[in-house]
């Protein structure tokens, strides 16, 4: 979010009304500021997203060239969607997104109708068209988990694991809680997983992780997966990817390692 505040910072100054009509050393500027801003909002992409998803897609391989397993499990349509799960990370999404598009497409308004700056208007609604893009991706959260996961089980990305132990950690201002899983493989190597935030109420992994015919579903390109007891699919329980994670606070794995709860342990 700070980079992307410095790059807004940039490109408001490059849009920013003058006085006058501007000189030629002051277009200059102003498109020196406004290439600044796009290379700066670029950097989360090119140093963090698609580094972490090549890492993935590299884990994904890794893992699946060795467990790879050939199971009969129930129909798609009779595992429990990720709905409820993820309702506690799309409402927040929309709580964070719906100010900077509204600051954004109001800033518009003002630029285009009463300083006479339509340059300025059309960069403004460029920006908004990014909050917009993320809050259709949230909207339809569900429905591409469905998908990934379903292409993931159609190219057979499946094995067989074990949760030896879980940790729920809270939130500070709420009883939700994100539940952290170490998983076994049958070659004794460990996965980490997680949960998104949600509620208490909410589908939870009680009773669930600790069954004997539990097995990790990887969505394409590992983005997303999910839990499974065949014996149990309408209680499957979704993960927050990259699944499985190819990195885990410390402090996490620590706690896991040191006081992680058994898989069927009480919520705290």
């Amino acid at each position: 979010m700070g980079i992307w505040f410095i790059a807004l910072v940039f490109l408001g100054s490059g849009i920013s009304p003058g006085l006058g009509e501007p000189t030629e050393r002051e277009w200059g500027l102003r498109i020196l500021l406004l290439a600044a801003g796009l290379a700066v909002s670029a950097v989360p992409l090119l140093v963090f997203l698609l580094p972490a998803q090549a890492r993935a897609r590299h884990q994904v391989e890794a893992l699946l060239a060795g467990h790879r397993a050939s199971l009969t499990l129930p129909a798609y349509d009779a595992w429990g969607g990720p709905e409820h799960i993820f309702q506690l990370l799309q409402l927040t999404s929309y709580t964070v997104l719906a100010p900077p598009l509204l600051l954004l497409l109001g800033s518009a308004a003002t630029f285009g109708a009463f300083l006479g700056e339509p340059v300025g208007a059309a960069v403004f609604v460029g920006l908004a068209a990014i909050p917009f893009f993320f809050l259709v991706a949230t909207w339809r959260l569900p429905q591409r988990l469905r998908s990934s996961v379903g292409e993931g089980l159609a190219s057979g990305q499946v094995v067989p694991v074990k949760v030896v132990s879980r940790l729920d950690q809270k939130t500070l201002l709420s009883s939700a809680f994100m539940t952290w899983f170490d998983a076994e493989l049958s070659d004794g190597q460990h996965l980490v997983l997680r949960t998104p935030v949600h509620h208490p109420w909410a589908t939870d992994a009680r009773g669930v992780v600790e069954a004997d015919d539990l097995v990790l579903v990887i969505g394409k390109d590992g983005h997303q997966g999910l839990l499974l007891s065949p014996s149990r699919p309408e209680d499957a329980v979704w993960l927050l990817g990259p699944v499985p994670l190819t990195r885990a606070p410390s402090r996490v794995l620590r706690d896991l390692a040191r006081d992680g709860e058994p898989a069927g342990a009480d919520p705290p």
